[in-house]
């Protein structure tokens, strides 16, 4: 593997005795497939991570892909930011690592418009950056390209599967015996 996080976290989650055998090859499958997404990725890329675009580039859920990268986020392998932008998306209004920094305001003004908008949440979109570095470099491989483009990850366009948020809140409910 390419981050030893990842790694780390592949072992974790094989010392849980919560996870039945097939969530757990899920998981671990899912773990492999974003050690070699974020590898061939750009350095730039990787400050701008969308686990939608992840899940349509690998063909996973994105119920488990969105889950993992919170996951990872706890774990410190990723940091969650947000963007409002304008209506017309053409003018990111606000970038923050925060929500309540957008959700606390009714209006931002927009610069090309020269007018405030009021905050709709259908225009918030949640990015991650890695925070991590990988052991070793992608150096034989091509970088692989997006196979579609993704939608936009944002609170409106994510339903919750019931099964993978259990699974999920099993492994994340042990994080503090990882430490």
């Amino acid at each position: 593997m390419y981050f030893q996080e990842l790694k780390n976290l592949k072992i974790y989650l094989s010392e849980l005795q919560t996870l039945k055998e097939y969530q757990l090859k899920t998981m671990n499958s899912a773990v492999d497939s974003l050690d070699f997404w974020l590898i061939s990725r750009s350095l730039h890329a990787r400050n701008r991570l969308n686990p939608l675009q992840f899940a349509s580039d690998t063909g996973l859920s994105w119920d488990i892909s969105t889950e993992l990268f919170e996951l990872l986020e706890e774990k410190k392998v990723f940091i969650r930011f947000y963007e409002l932008w304008s209506e017309d998306g053409m003018e990111c209004l606000i970038r923050t690592d925060n929500v309540e920094n957008i959700t606390s305001k009714e209006t931002f003004y927009n610069s090309m418009t020269d007018e405030y908008e009021v905050v709709n949440s259908e225009f918030i979109d949640i990015w991650y950056k890695l925070l991590v570095n990988p052991q070793e470099s992608l150096k034989s491989r091509e970088m692989q390209e997006k196979k579609v483009n993704a939608p936009t990850f944002s609170p409106s366009n994510t339903i919750e599967n019931p099964e993978v948020s259990e699974m999920l809140n099993k492994i994340i409910t042990r994080k503090g015996r990882s430490k």
